[in-house]
């Protein structure tokens, strides 16, 4: 299914495509997805900044680097990282828990769309 597809390993740089959007997890580095297959995993994916279509988490440790164009979430303990699973797609939040359950940035993935993004 599409889960075991979305956590497949990936070589360095390399995302595969499922469902119109491309995944990584490469050991020691990063997980995450993209709009296009170009990534660069300097540990996690800093390519284009203020694209608000990409996700990049180390696992490494140090938390996550980005969730859309909100980047340099490395060691940030005002925001919690959440991945659920709804029947529409995938949702992962970055949640600034300074403002309790306000989302700072959403990004959503749908079998039948890709990866969309929009502040709740």
């Amino acid at each position: 299914g599409s889960a075991a597809s979305i956590s497949q390993s990936s070589p360095l740089n390399t995302p595969h495509l499922v469902r119109g959007v491309y995944w990584y997890r490469t050991f020691d580095k990063s997980f995450g997805y993209a709009p296009t297959s170009v990534i660069t995993q300097n540990s996690a994916d800093t390519t284009a900044k203020d694209d608000r279509r990409r996700l990049s988490w180390h696992l490494s440790g140090g938390g996550g680097w980005r969730c859309g164009d909100v980047t340099g979430l490395n060691s940030d303990s005002t925001y919690v990282k959440e991945v659920l699973k709804a029947p529409g797609g995938v949702i992962c939040d970055v949640i600034n828990s300074n403002y309790g359950v306000n989302f700072v940035d959403t990004v959503v993935l749908t079998p039948s769309i890709g990866v969309n993004n929009g502040i709740a």
